[in-house]
């Protein structure tokens, strides 16, 4: 079954403080994998009123594939969809299975894919905040963060500094911030605060009128 990279506004109900937490699953020291690149995208008030968190990343070391990955999840955090890249960028649903909040899959090539939305999101009137601070639980080559920034949202900071801005395939500002050679127990921290006066979600502004429209974001 093919899965729309990322998520598909059609199937918003049906479709990683900000908070995600990821820890090692046991044993995982002897199997010397290591994630040579990890994308995190981090979608504020998209769809729901909390924060839409999209995990990729690839994985070596394996002795052979498939392999199991294990990785945990806030409690804050409701999961949306586990997938893996088939290689030619097309999203492939995997069954996973969840006890507590460890979410544990088998990828066909080592390749991973994982949604959720974590209530997390901090909402005080106008004022937002989220924090991440996740230890991925292997060894990390290259990351990155990517926050989008919702278009009706000003004052918008981050920490660390973005080491880039840019447009996203919505065509909204997108914060960039790289990490690289991370342990395994080496967190990826970040926090975002931003003010908003209304509580409109970012998916309304590419719903024509209508309705009943797809719109995937890559």
């Amino acid at each position: 079954m093919h899965v729309t990279r990322h998520l598909k506004l059609s199937a918003l109900p049906v479709l990683l403080s900000i908070i995600l937490l990821a820890l090692p699953r046991p044993g995982l020291a002897q199997t010397a994998l290591t994630v040579d690149t990890l994308d995190v995208r981090i979608w504020p008030e998209f769809d729901k009123p909390s924060a839409l968190v999209i995990v990729g990343g690839q994985v070596s070391g394996a002795p052979g594939f498939p392999v199991d990955l294990t990785f945990a999840l806030p409690a804050t955090a409701a999961l949306n969809a586990v997938a893996y890249d088939d290689g030619t960028g097309a999203l492939l649903t995997l069954e996973s299975s969840v006890e507590g909040n460890l979410v544990t899959l088998t990828s066909p090539n080592g390749s991973f894919h994982i949604e959720f939305y974590d209530l997390a999101l901090n909402i005080d009137g106008q004022e937002r905040s989220y924090d991440l601070n996740w230890a991925v639980g292997y060894p990390v080559a290259q990351a990155t963060i990517e926050v989008q920034q919702p278009p009706t949202a000003t004052g918008f900071t981050l920490t660390p500094a973005a080491s880039r801005v840019t447009t996203d395939s919505f065509n909204l500002t997108s914060h960039i911030v790289e990490y690289s050679n991370l342990a395994a127990d080496d967190p990826l921290t970040l926090s975002l605060t931003y003010q908003k006066a209304d509580d409109s979600l970012t998916f309304e502004a590419f719903q024509p009128a209508g309705g009943g429209v797809s719109l995937s974001g890559d």
